[in-house]
């Protein structure tokens, strides 16, 4: 059972019986939260086949007249089914009118109702609104979860979407996309490093900067860092810098987990272990390097090298 299954079928017991339903789920992406509701009104649809949604998605502000929407709708009862479940998308988004409104709504609403409600950041609602919901914080792994949600086949390129949450939200969008980079990067990385950036595919980049750290060796490093250097001297360069470290960083990281503990074999992305296999963990000493070294007074081309020659070091020969 996946962890979305896990917490819906734990919020689930509070449709059984016939009293209102009041809950606030913080969730941080768009994806996870169409998974939760989809989950939730499989179940809902086995005993209520019939039920009346009303729903406010994320296209700007919540207003007062919103909020009468949703009076008008709980105003009379569900013509077939047993409720009507009033599902907003984000509440943070309704103006300090609205929330004031939603109190009124929630407090005394008719019996037949239910409340589902999302908030990527519940310091963003009126804790007088937080005090008539049920508060959950579902604890699930978004990347993980939107990876199950896309049913990818290819081991390998599972293991990539892994690299970061953006890049496996635009796999449905991009597939196509996205198989042909992976399938180049086994040519040149650097060089789709480069195309992505110029082209605006920011969400493949994670992934060709671990590519290219993976495969950089004292053989290609200077044809990875010519193909990269022409990016230094664009707009928007210091990106550049943030995705290269912070993908070193997490590299690193498993490369840690990799030799010395026995967790590895519980982790995603195990398609890299071949090039785990064939590199010398970094040392403590690196890794806390990595960390502050880009915040120096340092040309942005210059810390590439760096990190492009210090990767190569990790090879075994």
């Amino acid at each position: 059972m996946s962890d979305v299954e896990t917490f819906v079928k734990k919020i689930s017991v509070f449709f059984k019986d016939r009293s209102v339903v009041r809950m606030l789920i913080k969730v941080e992406n768009d994806l996870l939260r169409k998974q939760i509701l989809s989950e939730l009104f499989k179940r809902i649809e086995v005993n209520d086949p019939s039920y009346d949604t009303f729903e406010i998605d994320k296209n700007g502000n919540i207003s007062i007249d919103t909020i009468r929407d949703i009076k008008e709708f709980l105003s009379y009862p569900p013509s077939f089914s047993s409720r009507k479940y009033v599902i907003i998308d984000e509440m943070t988004l309704m103006t300090p009118e609205a929330s004031s409104a939603i109190l009124k709504v929630v407090e005394e609403p008719p019996d037949f109702s239910a409340f589902i409600c999302f908030s990527s950041n519940l310091n963003g609602v009126f804790s007088t609104v937080k005090s008539r919901f049920s508060i959950f914080k579902p604890y699930i792994d978004p990347v993980e979860s939107v990876i199950e949600s896309l049913k990818v086949e290819n081991s390998e390129v599972e293991d990539v979407l892994r690299t970061d949450l953006a890049l496996a939200m635009n796999y449905q969008a991009n597939s196509e996309v996205i198989r042909k980079s992976l399938k180049d990067l086994e040519e040149n990385p650097a060089k789709c490093f480069s195309k992505s950036f110029k082209d605006g595919s920011y969400f493949m980049l994670p992934a060709e900067a671990e590519r290219i750290l993976l495969t950089v060796d004292v053989k290609n490093i200077s044809k990875y860092f010519q193909s990269l250097q022409p990016l230094f001297d664009e707009e928007g360069s210091q990106k550049v810098i943030d995705v290269f470290f912070n993908s070193a960083l997490i590299l690193c990281e498993d490369m840690v987990i990799f030799n010395f503990t026995s967790y590895w074999k519980d982790l995603g992305r195990k398609s890299y272990s071949v090039y785990y296999s064939k590199m010398k963990a970094p040392s403590e000493e690196f890794i806390k390097r990595i960390s502050t070294v880009k915040h120096g007074n340092i040309s942005k081309d210059l810390l590439i090298f760096w990190l492009l020659l210090n990767f190569a070091i990790l090879k075994k020969v």
